[in-house]
């Protein structure tokens, strides 16, 4: 397994893709995700995806958000159960209240936006956002 930080990265950066100079992953294009975990007691999410090519070097990516605080959230209910969704916009931003853009909650956790292609969306603060990267058995 390897560990990408990615809690710090740039604003408005694009984290769909994300390298450490070592390690280039897509998530939008090379990845699918088939499930997604809230734990409130944990306040976190799990996003887990699974490669679309099965000779990938990494077979699952699971992005894995702590500390969180959900801010908005849109599912969208179909007589269709989708069972694989496609990552299309995730990044650090920034938020506003009363007519004041900030890049973090008063507590220091920063925004972030994820979005779906199917039309599932999340706004929300985290402490900590990591990605882990498993290799093919």
């Amino acid at each position: 397994m390897k560990q990408i930080d990615l809690t710090s990265s740039k604003l408005f950066k694009n984290l769909i893709e994300f390298d450490d100079d070592e390690t280039y992953i897509d998530i939008h294009n090379d990845y699918f995700c088939y499930q997604i975990k809230y734990d409130e007691d944990l306040e976190s999410i799990q996003m887990l995806f699974n490669s679309v090519d099965s000779s990938a070097i990494f077979e699952k990516v699971d992005i894995e958000l702590s500390g969180i605080q959900i801010i908005k959230m849109s599912l969208l209910l179909r007589s269709e159960l989708k069972k694989k969704i496609t990552l299309d916009t995730f990044y650090r931003g920034r938020y506003e209240i009363e007519g004041v853009l900030k890049e973090y909650s008063d507590q220091g956790k920063p925004y972030f936006y994820i979005e779906f292609d199917e039309g599932y969306s999340m706004e929300l603060f985290a402490n900590s956002v990591k990605a882990f990267l498993y290799t093919v058995k």
